[in-house]
């Protein structure tokens, strides 16, 4: 029960079109996904920005303490005619409107249900992503309009009300991201010697040379 309504939080999709070949490192924003299937999202990096509602599978049901989340493809599905769905992607300076989907293949730390008081609680693990978001200029369209690659990591949040007795009702589930920091490498001083070394041995050749 677990398994089948976590691994089947959002609908996976595919899609023939070609994608961008550099994707894009999303560094804020959330996707989230209500009890009742209603699914919003907007995040954004570098150039880049998506937003829009949709459909997903439903949250409804109960879980049991102990790990529940479980990594897998996600998707959320935007294309169906309805005003919530119409959504928007920017890519540069350019903003295009329609009908957006999304699909992720997720990767999280296990998300453990334990103790915690009575009512709503969050339970908070990281998560990395990688995925595309399609747009789609009209309902019912077979090929995309516009398919970017995208990369995020960040911290996911499954909402669960503690009814009593090791049990849990869902209430909603969240990815949010968060930039990434990579720290440039310092040279070690050896490192930094042995530079110097070998930059003073070049000019003292060419010195050389030219005499």
């Amino acid at each position: 029960m677990v398994k089948r309504i976590l691994a089947c939080v959002f609908l996976c999709l595919s899609s023939t079109a070609m994608v961008s070949a550099d994707p894009v490192r999303l560094t804020s924003g959330s996707i989230f996904v209500a009890p009742n299937g209603t699914s919003s999202f907007a995040f954004s990096g570098e150039d880049f920005a998506a937003g829009g509602s949709g459909e997903s599978s439903a949250l409804s049901g109960t879980l049991r303490a102990g790990p529940v989340f479980r990594n897998g493809a996600f998707g959320v599905s935007c294309c169906f005619p309805l005003p919530l769905a119409f959504g928007f992607v920017r890519n540069g300076d350019q903003t295009l409107r329609g009908f957006p989907a999304l699909t992720f293949q997720i990767s999280a730390e296990p998300i453990v249900l334990g103790d915690s008081p009575r009512g709503i609680n969050s339970f908070e693990a990281s998560f990395s992503a990688s995925g595309l978001v399609l747009l789609f200029d009209r309902f019912g369209a077979s090929q995309p309009s516009l398919t970017q690659a995208v990369t995020g990591a960040g911290v996911v949040s499954l909402l669960a009300d503690n009814v009593g007795d090791g049990t849990f009702a869902v209430r909603g589930l969240e990815f949010r991201f968060a930039p990434t920091e990579v720290p440039s490498p310092t040279p070690e001083p050896a490192s930094l010697v042995l530079l110097g070394t070998g930059l003073a041995g070049i000019v003292t050749g060419r010195v050389r040379a030219r005499r």
